[in-house]
């Protein structure tokens, strides 16, 4: 595994000779491991007589088991009896650290484990269900390195000078990571690790129980009710204000002295938002060789036009620098786009297998189904997953025309919860 991740300058572009061989043997050593590891997915395999023997060749992947991303919302209430969640959770991996006495509640399950290393990462559709994905240091490692090499890849870092900390600023919208576990932002504490200037919206918690109650309510965080007062919702939003607004001046002055590079990432409500902010007060910069856009999240009910047409229009940032990042907390993959200016394309890295899937349960390379993943990275679960979003598998992008899996025209299939960490962070920003 640590060969597939490491040994690689660009985990995709990868020939496909070397790529095919590499892949095969991750995944099957994967494989092997949650089959002999995982009392929950040993278990699971036997059920449907599939042993990692079966699986002699890349034809053979078909034959693994898969669990769907509605899996990780099905466990016992923690609330109200948070010992049977924990051996839930023992029951995906062993790896998950023994706490002594039983923590109460789901909060403070989480908080436990995240101080002796492991980190439960959770996240909420819009229903406010809640997922709980295992994810143990080196798992959660391999994704944050996955998301440096997306960016690298992207061009957005290294080149020919090597990349220097100093040179570049990225301000984002969302909570600082290393507050909470919540998955949709996790994996970006490895953004210090290439910026010495990464803004982060709040020092907030974010514990399972406010992101439920801010989804399953639908109010944002500055929403009054009957737990906060008028005063403080207001004191909040004019925190959040003023946080926008000296982003906004930190353009100008880059724009002006043209000294760092930057990077603005976030879901695309809040970014939308600053952008009709700069608007409305006849600001607008040149950021066209310096200035890079990152779109995480889902693009339910918003156009994925008009976003990059306002960071044109007021930044001055083609749209092939709006780079979408396509993730989930689910699977560690990290996939970066190329885009234009109607779509998105997302590069599967090589050692990640890609279907779409039938609604016979058939599972093709290439086509347009529900999307399903075999992802080799994971140690702490097995994700082998059919998820609830469909799109379309190419085999190269139409743009940068390197060979490997693309997926295009991401949507969420019809019955499923949408994204709960776009819809949580973006009332979180609620700008």
């Amino acid at each position: 595994m640590e060969t597939a991740l490491y040994s690689v300058d660009d985990i995709y572009n990868v020939s496909k000779d070397k790529a095919e061989k590499m892949r095969f043997e991750a995944i099957k050593h994967s494989f092997t491991h949650h089959y002999t590891e995982s009392p929950f997915y040993g278990d699971y395999c036997r059920d449907n007589n599939v042993s990692p023997e079966d699986i002699k060749t890349t034809e053979d992947f078909k034959k693994i088991p898969l669990i769907t991303d509605r899996f990780f919302k099905d466990y016992p209430e923690p609330n109200e009896n948070p010992k049977r969640f924990l051996r839930w959770l023992k029951a995906i991996t062993p790896l998950v650290p023994n706490v002594g006495h039983i923590p109460a509640n789901i909060d403070d399950i989480v908080s436990t484990l995240h101080k002796k290393g492991f980190s439960p990462l959770f996240s909420s559709g819009s229903t406010g269900t809640m997922s709980f994905v295992p994810y143990d240091e080196t798992t959660l490692d391999r994704k944050k390195y996955q998301l440096i090499k997306a960016l690298y890849s992207s061009g957005m870092i290294g080149g020919e000078g090597g990349h220097n900390p100093h040179s570049l600023v990225i301000p984002t919208f969302v909570p600082n990571p290393y507050k909470s576990c919540m998955g949709g932002i996790k994996m970006l504490e490895s953004l210090e690790d290439i910026s010495d200037e990464v803004w982060w919206a709040s020092d907030r918690v974010i514990t399972p129980s406010f992101l439920k109650e801010i989804v399953g309510t639908g109010e944002s965080k500055y929403s009054i009710s009957r737990n906060a007062g008028k005063s403080e919702n207001e004191n909040e939003k004019n925190q959040q204000a003023e946080y926008m607004g000296r982003i906004i001046n930190r353009l100008v002055d880059i724009d002006r002295t043209k000294e760092k590079d930057v990077i603005i990432g976030s879901t695309p409500g809040p970014i939308y938002g600053m952008l009709r902010a700069m608007e409305k007060e006849g600001i607008s910069v040149d950021l066209h060789d310096i200035g890079w856009v990152i779109f995480s999240g889902g693009w339910e009910n918003i156009s994925q036009i008009e976003p990059k047409k306002k960071v044109k229009k007021v930044l001055n940032i083609p749209p092939a620098r709006c780079i979408g990042i396509y993730a989930m907390t689910e699977i560690s993959s990290v996939m970066p786009s190329c885009t234009d200016e109607d779509s998105f394309y997302y590069h599967v890295p090589y050692f990640t297998q890609a279907f779409v899937r039938s609604d016979d349960g058939d599972l093709s390379e290439y086509g347009r189904g529900r999307l399903t993943f075999l992802d080799p990275m994971p140690t702490s679960y097995p994700a082998f997953l059919a998820i609830g979003d469909e799109g379309e598998i190419l085999p190269k992008c139409p743009l940068c025309k390197r060979e490997g899996q693309v997926i295009t025209k991401v949507r969420r299939k019809e019955g499923e919860d949408a994204k709960g960490c776009r819809v949580a962070l973006d009332r979180i920003a609620d700008f």
